[in-house]
């Protein structure tokens, strides 16, 4: 029997928050942050509930859970029957089953205005700047 119950997280950022946004463009920035609708920096429920799922399946192996062979994110590597999902599966979900966990943004108390910095690619061979690799990004600052 399943029983319903909500958490609440609070997060505190120990540096800057850079969760990219998906499609979204500004003049001149290339990297930028998510947003919610009243224009607030969020980190989305999808990001959080991957981040959650991932330390769950480190922490499952370091006690010596195999997982049952299941090897995410590729789909084809996951749990495929719905009756022999491995605990990670069985909670977060899988291609073949739904999760029990729901996740929901994570927005902060205040509304912060980003900052932008500049970034260089570097020639990770030659340990040099990369020709035509400046970017700009757009962070939210932690309190």
């Amino acid at each position: 029997m399943l029983y319903p119950f909500e958490l609440e997280v609070e997060a505190t950022l120990l540096s800057d928050l850079h969760v990219a946004g998906v499609g979204r463009t500004v003049a001149l920035i290339d990297r930028c942050i998510e947003r919610d609708a009243q224009g607030r920096a969020r980190i989305p429920a999808t990001s959080f509930k991957g981040r959650t799922r991932a330390h769950y399946e480190r922490l499952l192996r370091a006690l010596g859970d195999d997982l049952k062979g299941c090897k995410p994110p590729n789909p084809a590597t996951m749990c495929n029957d719905p009756d022999n999902l491995c605990p990670v599966c069985l909670l977060f979900g899988s291609p073949m089953q739904q999760g029990r966990v729901e996740f929901t943004d994570l927005a902060p108390d205040t509304r912060t205005e980003p900052t932008t910095r500049l970034g260089i690619g570097v020639n990770r061979k030659l340990n040099t700047v990369a020709e035509g690799r400046l970017f700009y990004q757009s962070p939210s600052r932690s309190s």
